[in-house]
C-alpha cells in the first residue's frame, strides 16, 4: 500500500494536481513512482513525453527498461497510413525493436507527421543503419533520430 492506495487497485488511472510555471520543478508523488516500477528491476528509469498536437496537450511518464531511449520523428510522409505503419512495423519486427510510445499520426496544419520512442539498449544495428533502413520506405520523406537523455532539457 502506498499513501492509502493499494498497488493492486482496480482503478486504471490516478491523478495529482500540479501548478505549471516555467522552470518550476514538478514533484512526483510516491504513489506514482511505485506504480511506475518494473518488477525485478533495481534501477528505475522512465521517459517523460509531452505531446501537443493541435489543441490537446498531455504529459506521459512511461517506465523503461533502460535509460537508452530514442525519439524517431517522421515527416514528409506520403500517406497511405496503413502502408506506412505496415512498413514501419516490418522494420521494427525484423530488428526486434519495441515501441515505448507512439504519438499516432498527426494531420494538423502544418502536417506534423508521426513520432515514436524506442528503447535502444538492445539495438542490433547503429542509429545510422536504422535511419537508412527507414528512409528506404517509399512513403517516408524524412526521419530524425534523437537520443533522449537526462542532459537534454527545455
Amino acid at each position: 500500500m502506498v499513501e492509502g492506495i493499494p498497488l493492486n487497485t482496480p482503478t486504471v488511472s490516478m491523478a495529482h494536481m500540479i501548478k505549471t510555471k516555467k522552470d518550476n520543478p514538478i514533484f512526483i508523488p510516491s504513489k506514482f513512482v511505485e506504480k511506475l516500477k518494473i518488477e525485478g528491476k533495481e534501477e528505475e528509469w522512465a521517459v517523460m513525453i509531452c505531446t501537443s498536437p493541435c489543441t490537446t496537450k498531455t504529459i506521459r511518464i512511461i517506465s523503461t527498461k533502460s535509460p537508452k531511449v530514442l525519439q524517431l520523428h517522421f515527416s514528409k510522409i506520403k500517406f497511405s497510413a496503413g502502408e506506412f505503419l505496415e512498413n514501419i512495423g516490418s522494420i521494427f519486427k525484423r530488428n526486434n525493436l519495441k515501441s515505448i510510445y507512439s504519438t499516432g499520426l498527426c494531420f494538423c496544419d502544418p502536417p506534423c507527421g508521426w513520432e515514436c520512442y524506442i528503447d535502444f539498449s538492445e539495438l542490433l544495428l547503429t542509429k545510422e543503419q536504422l535511419k537508412s533502413e527507414l528512409l528506404a520506405v517509399p512513403s517516408i520523406g524524412n526521419v530524425e533520430i534523437t537520443n533522449v537523455d537526462l542532459k537534454r532539457t527545455g
